[in-house]
């Protein structure tokens, strides 16, 4: 059957879907599963799930709804806070500032830490922490995840983490103008800059939301 344009467009990149098929990819895909939308073909949706990007029928999606960012308190013992930074003052009018274009980061970069990473986990965990968005435990507000300028910082558990830098990703970065963020200095063991990797970084986040559940 035919697929309609109109099926096709109710869906668009960045939006988080819940799967509501049958299983599918040998039980990749479940009934209740989240994604985040990254492409929309006729007759299909390619999204972000846990095990990477998969294509469904627009007819097994529907849309989750989201929750407003929560707005978090420092949290003692945290290292994260130390890459928050202060909060950027409110604009001349008054009004909040818009979280994806002025809080200091790229707005693609706010898009992939709250849009496409962060429908792999409850949606409750996405917060800003002085205004930077970030993803955090809904029970212990620990961040695990930060847009920070034009990149991203992931937390990872001690065995994903050393799986990332064996396969090259940094801790280190240097930015135009010659200024250098280490977030082992910064933050400490366990940080990573992100590198837009959907077959791995989603599974990470799950495993890093699980490890600060079981704390």
């Amino acid at each position: 059957m035919m697929v309609g344009v109109a099926d096709v467009e109710r869906f668009r990149r960045g939006e988080r879907v819940v799967y509501v098929g049958q299983p599918v990819f040998d039980g990749i895909i479940r009934p209740g599963d989240t994604g985040a939308v990254v492409k929309v073909e006729p007759g299909w949706v390619f999204a972000l799930w846990s095990s990477g990007v998969h294509s469904v029928p627009p007819a097994t999606l529907r849309h989750q709804a989201t929750l407003p960012p929560r707005q978090l308190d420092p949290v003692p013992g945290d290292p994260a806070w130390a890459l928050v930074g202060r909060r950027l003052p409110a604009p001349p009018d008054g009004r909040p500032r818009d979280p994806y274009w002025e809080q200091g980061s790229h707005p693609d970069v706010v898009e992939r830490v709250w849009d496409e990473l962060g429908a792999v986990v409850p949606a409750a965990c996405r917060a800003q922490a002085n205004g930077s968005p970030v993803l955090a435990h809904p029970a212990s507000g620990r961040i695990f995840a930060k847009a920070h300028g034009t990149q991203y910082a992931l937390w990872l558990v001690p065995e994903d983490y050393a799986a990332a830098l064996a396969g090259g990703a940094t801790t280190s970065m240097t930015w135009t103008g010659g200024h250098v963020t280490d977030l082992r200095e910064a933050a400490g063991e366990g940080w990573i800059w992100g590198r837009w990797q959907d077959r791995q970084e989603p599974g990470w986040l799950v495993r890093a939301f699980q490890a600060l559940s079981a704390r």
